[in-house]
């Protein structure tokens, strides 16, 4: 299966000049903050529906620009496109190899060692700070590093919250400069509801904001927002086969939340005896995909920074592809 992102952005930035590539390495003056947000399930053709309230969105096209049919190969998610701009590494990277270890090995260390440099150094190298809410691996360490300050997210439970008063309070402090938020998807939906309630969802969020930030005296004229939006786009003619976690693991309580899809996933498996025939499971062998003990990683490189690591990833084998449930979608993700 050959995925792609066809995303779309938002931008009210002044600095941005038409020019994506130069976001990433714009350095605001002490005043000027950006505020980089990204959400899962937002499609473009939103904006024909006058039936939902648009709100947030109409005020950032009427104050702004659109940058729409951006295709970007192998990204299967907008919370990859979102991680691989803030770290510069990809989430789902996967280089597959007839060693178990090597292939975990390679899996692991592009996520915490990227070839490229992570945004919040970059903005640290011009003496800015980051904030980081709900960047869903924010308890990884990228190159020795993590943003200067993040929230909104417990691993161990995927629970996500949005906070406004955190975010003001990070907007309102003389360091940080960028602030990154990515929406999650919402939970427990398939189908023609995935997009409508995203949407509805997305706009209560950026309207709240929105009026937060006019409506304060030191933020109302420094703030400048870039919005990334899209779907993955599964192409039907793909030679990737499904793998439906749900059919074997009976649950998807523990596999990471905020995919649908994608070519691996982290498995949050708490300690308890109760769970010895999952573990029974990942420990075992399979046609479909292996298994990632990041203890065993740890123990091969003690010296390593890797932050917090979830206890296991499940990554799929060539020519497969990784699916909560089995939900028959044209947009994943």
């Amino acid at each position: 299966m050959i995925l792609k992102c066809i995303c779309f952005i938002f931008c009210t930035l002044k600095v941005l000049q038409h020019n994506i590539g130069e976001a990433a390495f714009v350095s605001p003056s002490s005043h000027q903050k950006i505020v980089l947000i990204s959400a899962q399930n937002i499609a473009l053709t939103w904006s024909g529906h006058s039936d939902h309230n648009l709100s947030a969105f109409d005020e950032l096209l009427q104050n702004g620009c659109l940058i729409h049919g951006i295709p970007i190969d192998n990204i299967t998610s907008s919370m990859q496109a979102h991680s691989l701009m803030l770290s510069g590494g990809s989430s789902q990277e996967t280089t597959f190899n007839n060693s178990r270890e090597m292939t975990c090995d390679k899996l692991i260390f592009s996520k915490i060692k990227p070839t490229s440099e992570p945004l919040w150094l970059t903005n640290q190298r011009h003496g800015h700070q980051s904030a980081s809410y709900f960047w869903p691996e924010d308890y990884i360490s990228v190159n020795g590093s993590r943003p200067f300050k993040t929230a909104g997210i417990n691993p161990s439970t995927h629970s996500a919250y949005f906070n406004i008063d955190q975010i003001i309070q990070w907007l309102l402090s003389p360091a940080i400069s960028l602030v990154d938020i990515f929406i999650p998807p919402t939970e427990g939906l398939h189908g023609d509801y995935i997009s409508s309630l995203s949407v509805e969802y997305t706009n209560a969020f950026l309207s709240s904001l929105l009026s937060h930030i006019k409506n304060h005296p030191k933020l109302n004229s420094s703030v400048s927002f870039v919005f990334v939006g899209g779907f993955a786009v599964a192409n039907s003619n793909s030679d990737e086969s499904p793998v439906i976690i749900e059919d074997l693991f009976k649950s998807t309580r523990y596999f990471n939340q905020y995919l649908a899809s994608g070519h691996n996933f982290e498995v949050w498996l708490p300690p308890y005896r109760e769970n010895e025939s999952l573990r029974t499971v990942l420990a075992g062998k399979n046609s479909d995909f292996i298994t990632c003990n990041t203890s065993q990683f740890l123990e091969r490189f003690p010296q390593v920074d890797v932050g917090v690591l979830p206890p296991y990833y499940l990554v799929a084998k060539p020519g497969k592809m990784l699916f909560q449930s089995d939900v028959k979608l044209s947009y994943i993700g």
